[in-house]
């Protein structure tokens, strides 16, 4: 049996907010958790990305962080695209960063910059096993 990695496949904010919506359900069925949004136990890291109906790979993503209502999930997804479609239409270009929902003034905001993989912060945790998956 082969195990892939995910891909980029959501293409909408009603469809991530649905998505979302049916892993809550299923967080809450198998009592994970009470994946309560308002207090913080479901909470939502989104990565956008756009790119010309031409190309085939998408642009330079922005995460936006720690989104705890699915009103605003959808509205910082419809938000940050239209933010990256201008940005490119108007000549400049999207630099990967981690931005947040400013609910108030409705739009998204510069939290901090991730330039390079690094800046993620991975590193191997000594607590968990090597999993080998093979066809």
């Amino acid at each position: 049996r082969r195990v892939h990695g995910s891909h980029p496949d959501i293409s909408s904010a009603n469809e991530a907010v649905r998505y979302l919506e049916q892993l809550r359900s299923i967080v809450r069925y198998v009592d994970i958790s009470d994946a309560n949004m308002e207090q913080g136990s479901f909470r939502a890291d989104i990565n956008i990305s756009v790119k010309k109906k031409a190309a085939k790979e998408l642009g330079t993503r922005a995460e936006l962080k720690n989104i705890n209502s699915f009103r605003f999930i959808h509205s910082a997804i419809e938000y940050e695209i239209e933010r990256q479609i201008d940005l490119i239409e108007s000549g400049g270009y999207v630099k990967q960063e981690t931005r947040l929902w400013d609910e108030k003034n409705n739009k998204t905001v510069f939290m901090r910059g991730k330039e390079d993989a690094h800046d993620y912060r991975y590193f191997p945790d000594p607590d968990l096993p090597h999993v080998l998956c093979v066809d």
